[in-house]
């Protein structure tokens, strides 16, 4: 079992009688003496000891399982000083990574606690990691963090003080692998992350004392600002390809912005104060104000953000759908929803109807604008920016993400506390009546509003109407308009269906995928192609209900 986990090249032959059972003590004394002779690495010796190394993990692996007395004689003779003096010659990475290797194998694997002590207790691992190895080699800095993440597992409210030293306020293991939060490998940084979050679970209170003091500022403050520089990069990605030819290096920075996300969501929800009261203020300072909300202004009423540019409307919107859609954590999100709708200063009442193309809709669309009810109070500058995305005279690039922000805060339990978002939400009349007018441009012929916008702005009407009491639905006019798009809309089908010979097999295989696919907004913003301009040609392999009418 074990021997397969390591090559079976033998380079022990000539001196010594090497016993023929590999798994005994017999045979960990004789790599002992392997070793004792071979402690200055050579040219002639370097794959004598890579195969020692291999033997003695595996015989380690074997002994913890099966007979005590193994890592008794591998404590008494202090074998694991051997591996220390090998790293500090220049051995070259052949070795390097193999030593790197055994620890990582031996400690992966180690069941029996006493065990896993007596390794730990002489703070030669603690050594090992602030070895100064040479990372520019990639297999070494791919088992070096491998190696940490593996003793990151290992951690609990015991084995924490082998690492983290009060007394001294040290704690390597922690220390050396935020080095790495930004390391251009991406399973580092993944590495890095799970390591933090092992860390942070122990729950030690000196430990978490030592990491809000000395390394928590710094830490957030890098990792939010880096996350930040990888915004920017997904913002170049969408402006660069309006044809939607790099839509592959696209999907790969939502994928690794979604990971970022989910990682400072895991971080807050375990729920510690003095940890989160760090990242809650970074995040908000550093990324959220000035890169999210801030890129939602007109460029006139943009608060300068330092040397970073604003990001275009679309990718704000989308960020901000995703911090509501994954963060439930309440102080972060009652923050930003404060952000985004308190009226910065008392002025004009604004109807949230700003000016706008008339052209192409009804009569009856033109008064439901011109009837939009008038909040009491006056309205953000976001807010009116948002609202503003609603309209779809030329298409629904902006909308889709705007109802997608909107439909996410009626989800967000941290916002709702028990109780809709939408429940005493001044302004609620006024997306309702955006929403009735959006579903209404959307059944006319020329139309350019996707399905999926159709589907989720029916969704967030009902959200909508479930916080109203019963006699408080929508009025007469409103129902009017639905029913007369309803009636176009047929109007329109039929048209198609006199004319195109397919329409009937056509129309009946996609409404059937739409219902069978009932429409998950968190899946949907997981699709980097929707962050790209509209398109409604088939080309592209974008699916039917994420295209133009065409």
């Amino acid at each position: 079992m074990y021997s397969e986990m390591f090559r079976s090249r033998s380079w022990f032959g000539g001196g010594g009688s090497k016993p023929k059972n590999p798994h005994s003590l017999e045979s960990l004394k004789y790599l002992y003496s392997v070793m004792s002779k071979n402690q200055t690495v050579s040219e002639s010796n370097r794959g004598l000891l890579v195969e020692t190394l291999r033997s003695i993990a595996e015989i380690l692996i074997w002994g913890d399982q099966n007979d005590s007395s193994v890592f008794d004689f591998f404590l008494e003779k202090n074998m694991l000083s051997f591996f220390l003096k090998i790293m500090k010659q220049r051995c070259g990475s052949f070795v390097c990574v193999q030593l790197l290797q055994t620890l990582n194998i031996l400690f992966e694997n180690i069941r029996n606690e006493t065990s896993l002590y007596y390794l730990l207790s002489n703070n030669h691992v603690n050594s090992i990691i602030v070895h100064k190895f040479d990372f520019s080699d990639e297999e070494v800095m791919a088992y070096y963090i491998s190696f940490l993440k593996t003793l990151s597992l290992k951690l609990n409210t015991h084995t924490i003080h082998f690492f983290y030293n009060e007394h001294t306020n040290d704690f390597p293991l922690y220390t050396e692998a935020i080095k790495f939060f930004n390391h251009s490998e991406s399973m580092v940084r993944i590495a890095v992350r799970t390591l933090t979050l092992n860390v942070y679970k122990v729950g030690d209170e000196s430990m978490l004392r030592f990491i809000r003091d000395r390394t928590a500022a710094p830490y957030f403050s890098n990792l939010v600002w880096f996350i930040g520089n990888h915004i920017l990069e997904l913002d170049n990605c969408v402006r660069a390809d309006a044809d939607h030819q790099s839509r592959g290096k696209l999907s790969d920075l939502v994928a690794e912005h979604l990971d970022h996300l989910h990682y400072l969501n895991d971080i807050l929800c375990l729920s510690i104060d003095n940890l989160n009261e760090v990242l809650v203020e970074q995040l908000l300072q550093r990324l959220l104000l000035p890169l999210y909300i801030q890129s939602l202004n007109k460029a006139e009423n943009r608060v300068n953000s330092g040397d970073r540019p604003p990001v275009s409307r679309v990718v704000a919107l989308f960020l901000l759908s995703q911090i509501f859609l994954i963060m439930h954590h309440k102080p972060l999100v009652t923050a930003i929803k404060q952000l985004l709708f308190t009226a910065e200063e008392p002025g004009s009442l604004t109807s949230g109807r700003p000016e706008c193309n008339q052209d192409n809709i009804t009569d009856e669309e033109k008064e439901l604008r011109l009837t939009e009810p008038i909040p009491a109070v006056p309205l953000s500058m976001h807010l009116e920016t948002i609202l503003e995305s609603l309209n779809t005279m030329e298409n629904d690039y902006e909308a889709l993400f705007a109802l997608s922000l909107f439909f996410a805060l009626g989800q967000n339990k941290g916002i709702s506390d028990g109780q809709s978002f939408w429940k005493d939400v001044h302004w609620r009349d006024i997306v309702t009546s955006k929403l009735i007018v959006l579903l209404s441009s959307a059944c006319q012929m020329q139309s350019k509003i996707r399905p999926v916008t159709i589907e989720l702005s029916i969704n967030l009407l009902l959200q909508l109407q479930s916080t109203r009491e019963p006699d408080a639905l929508l009025d007469d006019k409103e129902f009017a308009l639905l029913e007369q798009a309803k009636e176009e809309s047929i109007m329109v089908a039929r048209t198609f269906f006199k004319s195109e010979d397919m329409f009937l097999e056509l129309f009946e295989a996609e409404t059937t995928e739409l219902t069978r696919r009932q429409l998950q907004v968190e899946y949907l913003l997981q699709d980097s192609s929707v962050l790209l301009p509209p398109t409604g040609t088939p080309m592209t392999g974008i699916e039917f209900a994420k295209r133009l009418p065409c």
